[in-house]
């Protein structure tokens, strides 16, 4: 790891790294990568950060229930840094992991990600909002049906909530707008049920109310 380090040069050789040594040789490779990305200098988790990255683009699927089980929780857990950049890097990665092995997250651990990335849709840095819905969007695509529905009908019952701020309004409405193209496939049948639903959580001066979308 240290020519990695302190080389940039290191990262070219990674890539094919990744597909030559010994899956138990990767998943050690991809739990320090994190971990510096997490607790390393600057410098550091820069270079981690775009390793941990090419190593999961090089990755074999056979190797995905591994990488997820290894990576998800430390990912999830720099969520809550204190430094900003570690919580961007860390849903980055995040992103190319559900692109990649989303399929193979539990449905214990999809709620888990959902929890942690729908609180940072409230982030005041638009930097996190940003990240966390295409996160959201990318893990879609994973989703069961159930979970599925409630995060729409979550989305959508904060949307119509009277406490819920024109920004925060846009960011839910930009959310739905990115996981219906990532799993659109899944909202066409059902979408006039959930809306249904929705209604039929809130309170009845909400469910009159319709949504407006903040003009740019």
């Amino acid at each position: 790891m240290e020519p990695l380090e302190n080389d940039h040069r290191g990262l070219r050789s990674l890539s094919p790294l990744v597909r030559k040594i010994h899956d138990q040789q990767v998943d050690g490779l991809m739990v320090e990568l994190c971990d510096k990305v997490l607790d390393g200098k600057e410098e550091q988790r820069d270079i981690c950060s775009i390793g941990l990255k090419s190593a999961i683009l090089e990755l074999p699927m056979s190797t995905g229930s591994v990488a997820v089980r290894k990576l998800t929780p430390k990912l999830l857990g720099g969520l809550t840094h204190s430094t900003l950049e570690v919580k961007l890097e860390c849903m980055d990665i995040l992103n190319d992991l559900f692109k990649r092995f989303g399929t193979c997250l539990s449905e214990e651990d999809c709620q888990s990600c959902l929890d942690a990335l729908f609180n940072e849709l409230g982030s005041p840095r638009a930097a996190t909002r940003k990240r966390a819905i295409s996160c959201i969007a990318s893990l879609s695509a994973a989703l069961s049906h159930t979970l599925l529905n409630q995060l729409v009908v979550l989305i959508l019952t904060e949307v119509n909530g009277s406490a819920t701020t024109p920004d925060l309004r846009r960011t839910y409405i930009q959310t739905i707008s990115a996981f219906s193209r990532s799993g659109g496939h899944k909202l066409g049948a059902s979408a006039p049920a959930r809306c249904s639903s929705s209604r039929r959580m809130m309170p009845a001066h909400m469910a009159r109310t319709p949504v407006r979308v903040q003009q740019e």
